[in-house]
């Protein structure tokens, strides 16, 4: 039984020695990293390394590079450096890729004693459409040019068309092309340039341009809409009570239709979003018009950016919608106006009457004027003043 158990062990030991001793002699990359992703024009630094056994006798291993089963040497485009560790018996190689190209992209393989690993560059081009107008809107003899910012050839370079941009894309070789309006061609194609030959709405939808990379694989593609025209129409604000649910309506026009976006405070709500305070409803049987419900209005909810927004491609308009909250006293606000106004009168009313309450001082001086008169007037005749006393009648 004991034997047994020790054959076991003894297996088990041998197992793990073995995968050590492989360990030490396999070529792995540096720190692990075997992908290695950018774009296009920029260079790269690819690693592998190797360790043997300190018991060894061979010396530090040298490193090779080889790129899709051809080898790499130094030079042109390539940099190779090799740094050995004699007792450690430790090799590490650097390859920089320079300026890379779409060709650069693919497996590269670094072998070295009793094997390699491989490493793999993924690159990307960075692609842009731009306008010789102001912005896509369409208009006769308007020009897309597909800039890839990095070297490439016209010949990589292939243009499509999609009126909505997301089905049906339509190849447009060099020339010129019908797109289905009533002009017999609505653009010409020419390498990376793409002339539009009408203003017809034909001519409206959505132009990618794609750069192939050598074997026939996309890399990446650029997008742009051209679109004839983009309107918001939403009210400038509503009303709505304290705790009621609001409502607001947004319709968007355009050509093509485009997409519409409701956002309170930056933060952009869908009919998928999960809230429990707003709420986006499409109306199915209007296209371009959603609604954005709000639940239990409060007061804060006045201070709150609604903003409703129609976007084409790099195209936007967009809308501010005021959330004004309903005094619930607001029906009630002329009743009491004219209340008030009543009881101001009345008090300006009792004021007066209190100031003139009273006797009336001014007709009194004058009758005890007139008595004192009466009493002391004096009579004269024949040149003599005669005083009498005056009576009361």
């Amino acid at each position: 039984m004991n034997s047994i158990m020790f054959m076991h062990l003894a297996f088990i030991y041998s197992l793990v020695l073995v995968a050590a001793v492989s360990a030490q002699f396999a070529v792995i990359p540096v720190g692990g990293i075997d992908q290695v992703t950018g774009l296009v024009g920029e260079d790269y630094i690819l690693r592998c390394e190797q360790t043997l056994r300190p018991t060894a006798d061979d010396p530090a291993p040298d490193l090779r590079w080889s790129f899709e089963t051809v080898a790499i040497t130094d030079g042109g485009k390539y940099e190779i450096t090799l740094k050995k560790n004699e007792s450690a018996k430790y090799s590490m190689s650097a390859l920089t890729i320079k300026n890379s190209e779409l060709s650069d992209d693919g497996d590269y393989r670094c072998d070295g004693l009793g094997g390699g690993t491989t490493i793999s560059l993924e690159l990307s081009l960075e692609l842009e459409i731009l306008s010789s107008g102001e912005g896509f809107r369409i208009e006769e003899g308007l020009v897309l040019t597909c800039e890839a910012h990095a070297n490439v050839t016209e010949g990589m370079i292939s243009w499509e068309f999609s009126k909505d941009g997301t089905s049906e894309w339509k190849e447009l070789p060099n020339g010129e092309q019908d797109l289905g309006g009533d002009s017999t061609k609505e653009v010409k194609v020419e390498g990376r340039m793409v002339t539009l030959l009408t203003s017809d709405v034909a001519a409206t939808g959505t132009y990618r341009c794609s750069v192939d990379a050598v074997g026939g694989g996309t890399k990446q593609t650029g997008e742009a809409v051209v679109f004839a025209n983009l309107e918001v129409v939403a009210p400038r604000s509503i009303k709505v009570s304290e705790k009621e649910n609001g409502m607001m309506r947004c319709e968007v026009f355009g050509n093509p239709m485009p997409e519409l976006i409701w956002a309170v405070n930056g933060t952009v709500y869908t009919k998928d979003s999960e809230s429990d305070k707003y709420e986006v409803k499409p109306i199915e049987s209007k296209e371009g018009t959603v609604e954005l419900h709000i639940m239990a209005v409060t007061i804060d909810d006045k201070y709150s950016n609604y903003t409703c927004t129609a976007r084409l491609g790099e195209e936007e308009e967009v809308k501010e919608i005021l959330l004004r909250i309903r005094d619930p006293l607001a029906a009630l606000w002329p009743f009491i106006g004219i209340v008030s106004e009543v009881v101001i009168l009345i008090v300006i009313i009792l004021i007066h009457e209190a100031c003139t309450k009273g006797e009336d001082i001014g007709e009194t001086d004058d009758e005890e004027e007139d008595q004192l008169l009466q009493k002391n007037r004096t009579i004269t005749r024949d040149g003599e003043q005669t005083r009498m006393r005056g009576t009361n009648n």
